[in-house]
This record gives structure tokens, C-alpha cells and sequence, in this order.
């Protein structure tokens, strides 16, 4: 099933000079995977001008620099950050003059569930590609962004998705954009996700280790463990999905155990931890320690455990960044560095 994509203009007057009547979806899950439990909603009114200044943007980076026209990506866009809306959601992406690669980012979501939306996540994702912009030149690299985190996909960090999941979702995007452009393009792509990015990023990594020639895991909360007495997505037995699968609520989702050793075996995997991320998390199930630190090292253990113990050596390993915290565009530094040297 090819993805329908559908271009329309990302601004709106009336969006951006009024004030916003914003449906905010107030944050109770304890982390991921605890069970579906969620949010009461609350309204809350404030003006485009004071939600731009807290996320520290302007109104005017909220505007779409280049937006395609037609019923596909505009791939003659070339060299600039460009947004392409689709019919699940909106994606910025880069493509460099001469395309040889993909790398896909799943950008973190530092707010309570649903409360960032609309041109403030669009601006958010754009923000993440700009900071790769120089990266994809250098490497030749088609860097996309899809905008996750609330709307269609308020359950990403799951892999999930209202109406496709967003594993699914990211599957077409890559194979749209790269197929037109990149010669006997085989369908692997470098996945660099941090923080809530990175949950989503691990987790498709134990689903579709075959779509990835190297996966960053920068400083996620919980993972999921290769343990097949917890449920996904924190570990590999089934889990029945909840409200942010849409009308799939309440039917199985069940994760192929396999995933993982191919996963600890097949692809480069560096999980990226800056020193100081030492804040305390919630508990959460099966998740050792206290810090996105402690919870990194317990991971990369147990995935280099599972390769050893199957006669196998281990891909995964873990870099901890001198001197830094939770900080997005810090750590994309050295995830440059990594991915650059593949």
C-alpha cells in the first residue's frame, strides 16, 4: 500500500494572529507501557505569540520555507529544510544535491502528552532537520523528520499510530522519498532517535532490524529488554493495544521475539548518554536503575548477554558524552560524529 501524500499550505493567518484554543492532553502515564493509562483532557487558551516564546521560537520560524506542489515529495527541492504534509501528519526533511543515504530522526517530546501540536511540532521538527542540514551535505544524506508526538502519533514512543502505525509510517516515508533518488536504494536507513525519539527508535529496531544499516539510541527513558515474561514495550511478550492505536484498541499487538538477537547481532548500534543525564525517572516495568544512564548500561548488557549466549558477537555498545545533560542539540553533536564515520 503506497502512502497518499497530500501537499497543503502549513500556515494559517488566523492560527497565527489570534489566539489558540489548545485541547491539552494533560500527562499521567508513568512512562511508556504503563498500561494505556492516560490523560484528562483540560482547555487551556494562550496566544500563538507566548506559545512560540516558551518553545523559543517566532511566529515567523513557524512559516514554511518551502513547501512542494503537487501529489508527492518535491524532491526538486534540494539543499534547504522543506515540510511535506501528509494525510497522517506533517515531515520536514533535507535533500542534499546528490542524495546517497537516508538517515531518519525521531526528535524527542519534552512536554506532557498532546500539548505540543499543530505549527509549534512542525517548527519543532524543523528545528531538528536545520541542526542536521550541514551533517546531510557532508554525507550525502536524506535526513527526514516526521512530526510525532501527538495528533496521529501520541503513541509513537510505542511504535503506535491512530490510524498506521508509526513504524509503518516511517517504512513508507523512507521508501518514497528514496527509491526516485537513490540508485538500487535496498531499503536501509540510519534511525537516530533521542528521548522520546529514541524509545521509538529502539523499539523499531527490535522490530525491523532489517531496514537498518546503524541506529543511534540517544538517551531514551525505558527500552525494550530482549525478556520474554514482559510485555512490549518494554519487553517481548503480546500487549493489548490501547486509545492511541484508534479503532485497533483492545487488540493484540505481539512482537517477534527474533527481532531482538538479530537486533544485538546484525546492526550497529550505538546507545548515546551524555554524562550528566543523571535525573531521576519514573519507575517503570522492567527498567533497572533510576537514570537514563543506569538504564542504558542495564540494556546494552542485556542485549550483549543475548548475542554472546547465542555463540553470536554483539553490535551494541554504548558511548557515554563527556559534560552532557539531556540536551537534544548537544547530543546530536556526537551522533553526527558517529554516523559520519559509518
Amino acid at each position: 500500500m503506497a502512502i497518499s501524500i497530500l501537499f497543503k499550505s502549513l500556515t494559517d493567518t488566523r492560527v497565527l494572529t489570534s489566539g489558540l484554543g489548545i485541547r491539552h492532553m494533560t500527562a499521567n502515564r508513568e512512562s511508556a507501557g504503563s498500561g494505556g493509562r492516560r490523560a484528562i483532557q483540560t482547555r487551556r487558551r494562550f496566544s500563538s505569540v507566548a506559545a512560540a516564546a516558551a518553545l523559543g521560537f517566532t511566529e515567523t520560524s513557524l512559516l514554511s520555507p518551502a513547501v512542494g506542489k503537487g501529489n508527492g515529495w518535491d524532491l526538486s527541492i534540494r539543499e534547504q529544510v522543506a515540510v511535506l504534509e501528509t494525510e497522517f501528519g506533517p515531515v520536514a526533511y533535507y535533500v542534499p544535491r546528490e542524495p546517497r543515504r537516508v538517515v531518519v530522526l525521531a526528535h524527542g517530546y519534552p512536554w506532557p502528552d498532546g500539548w505540543l501540536f499543530g505549527p509549534f511540532l512542525v517548527a519543532y521538527a524543523r528545528s531538528a532537520v536545520r541542526r542536521w542540514a550541514p551533517f546531510a551535505e557532508s554525507s550525502a544524506a536524506i535526513v527526514i523528520a516526521p512530526a510525532m508526538g501527538a495528533g496521529q502519533f501520541g503513541g509513537y514512543r510505542e511504535m503506535f499510530g491512530l490510524q498506521i502505525d508509526a513504524d509503518d509510517y516511517v517504512n513508507r516515508l523512507v521508501d518514497s522519498a528514496a527509491r526516485p533518488l537513490i540508485r538500487e536504494f535496498d531499503g536501509r536507513f540510519a534511525l537516530h532517535g533521542h528521548s522520546a525519539g529514541g524509545q521509538f527508535a529502539a523499539r523499531y529496531l527490535v522490530a525491523h532490524p532489517s531496514r537498518l544499516r546503524q541506529a543511534i539510541l540517544s538517551a531514551p527513558s525505558t527500552y525494550p529488554f530482549p525478556d520474554s515474561t514482559v510485555a512490549w514495550p518494554n519487553g517481548m511478550a503480546p500487549v493489548i493495544r490501547d486509545a492511541q492505536s484508534g479503532n485497533r484498541a483492545g487488540k493484540p499487538y505481539s512482537p517477534d521475539p527474533s527481532g531482538w538477537l538479530r537486533a544485538a547481532t546484525q546492526v550497529p548500534v550505538t546507545v548515546l548518554v551524555g554524562s550528566r543525564d543523571t535525573q531521576p525517572r519514573p519507575p517503570s516495568p522492567a527498567q533497572p536503575g533510576t537514570t537514563r544512564l543506569d538504564r542504558a548500561k542495564a540494556w546494552v548488557q542485556a542485549m550483549r548477554r543475548l548475542a554472546e549466549s547465542n555463540g553470536k558477537a554483539a553490535t551494541v555498545r554504548l558511548e557515554v558524552a563527556p559534560g552532557l545533560d539531556h540536551d537534544e542539540a548537544a547530543i546530536a553533536i556526537p551522533a553526527q560524529r558517529i554516523l559520519a564515520g559509518s
